[in-house]
């Protein structure tokens, strides 16, 4: 899996990747390192990327750091040392409104973001469960874009549904309430999320409607 991320990296137009420091994909095996990976094959040949370092402001204890406090003015990018000093969020779209925001964006649109999650016999029916931990044993994802997405060997966390809402309708109201100029618009029909965010159809946004 990485010796592909590698590969994309190296070989893309993109100009900058933003990725978790190592150490934290070492700390956090469950979705970030898997068993069959080792630590030599992570991103190792790439001069593109930036870290992504963790910064819980000093006042706030760690345990109770707020996970969705994400648009503090302490966000930002270390272009010298290629690096993004923020808070880490357990969610890779919430990350990326972070990121986006710091390189700048005022407007962002989302696509295939739902917020729909199944937790049932259904969706765990090739599953091991260990806790708050999953491990897969198919290639059967109903969760995703693809079965192969949280497929076979692949170890990740509870799906919750309802956390994920709630971290996106808190960051809609911070938004809203102290970024009105950073715009984020949901371009996915019947997400969950658009309570909280205007829905404009994909097309309709690629030909200026907001």
């Amino acid at each position: 899996m990485y010796k592909d991320i590698n590969n994309l990296i190296v070989n893309s137009d993109v100009k900058a990747f933003f990725l978790p420091e190592l150490s934290d994909n070492i700390e956090h095996p469950p979705e970030s390192f898997q068993d069959c990976d080792k630590k030599e094959k992570l991103f190792v040949s790439s001069k593109k990327l930036y870290t992504i370092v963790e910064e819980i402001p000093p006042d706030v204890p760690r345990d109770m750091a707020p996970v969705a406090n994400l648009y503090n003015e302490g966000t930002c990018i270390d272009v010298k040392n290629r690096k993004v000093i923020t808070y880490h969020d357990p969610n890779g779209g919430i990350m990326g409104l972070k990121i986006l925001k710091a390189l700048g964006y005022n407007e962002i649109a989302f696509i295939g973001c739902d917020a729909r999650y199944a937790d049932n016999d259904e969706s765990n029916k090739y599953i091991t469960k260990m806790g708050n931990e999953y491990i897969s044993h198919e290639d059967y994802d109903v969760n995703h874009f693809r079965d192969d997405y949280f497929g076979k060997g692949m170890r990740f966390g509870k799906p919750n549904q309802d956390w994920i809402i709630a971290l996106w309708k808190l960051a809609s109201r911070q938004i809203n309430e102290h970024f009105p100029h950073f715009n984020v618009y949901s371009c996915t029909e019947n997400s969950n999320l658009n309570a909280f965010y205007k829905y404009i159809p994909y097309e309709d946004f690629l030909n200026g409607k907001r």
